[in-house]
């Protein structure tokens, strides 16, 4: 049978108070499974047709291209790990579903793009500017592209 959007939500939501709330486990214990979790989350949604998909114009066969998360699964396992669980399980998962759905965006790349993009460390994290109120780049989800000078090179 498989996976659905929703359940996993609520999965995520309740590794997060199994660790958070009832203090049993490791954030180590907690941090494996959200991540797994969070990456499951895009095959129901790709087979539901809501997944954002980009691509490099420089991908020539689409099935040899890397497929990158746009905002990477570690940035976005921090943000759940930050996430106050203040509310009753159903909204969370609701708060959950809600941001998974918007944050994993994926971006097919060559090898040559996603080894540029490891060169400048961004493979696991964002560039410092996104966090930067200063920053052109604040808040922009497509901060690591247009600073490993990659941006150009997406199409929709």
């Amino acid at each position: 049978m498989p996976l659905s959007t929703k359940g996993i939500s609520h999965q995520i939501i309740s590794s997060l108070i199994t660790f958070k709330i009832e203090n049993l486990g490791t954030i180590n214990d907690c941090k494996i499974v959200i991540n797994h979790l969070i990456r499951k989350f895009s095959e129901p949604l790709e087979k539901e047709g809501l997944q954002k998909k980009y691509i490099s114009k420089l991908v020539i066969d689409q099935s040899k291209a890397i497929k990158e998360h746009l905002f990477p699964v570690n940035e976005i396992m921090n943000h759940l790990l930050a996430m106050p669980l203040t509310e009753n399980k159903d909204v969370l998962a609701n708060t959950v579903h809600a941001y998974l759905e918007n944050a994993l965006i994926l971006v097919y790349v060559t090898k040559d793009e996603d080894n540029q993009l490891n060169k400048f460390g961004f493979q696991r994290n964002m560039p410092t500017e996104y966090s930067d109120p200063k920053s052109p780049l604040y808040g922009d989800v497509w901060a690591r592209y247009k600073c490993s000078n990659l941006f150009s090179n997406i199409i929709e």
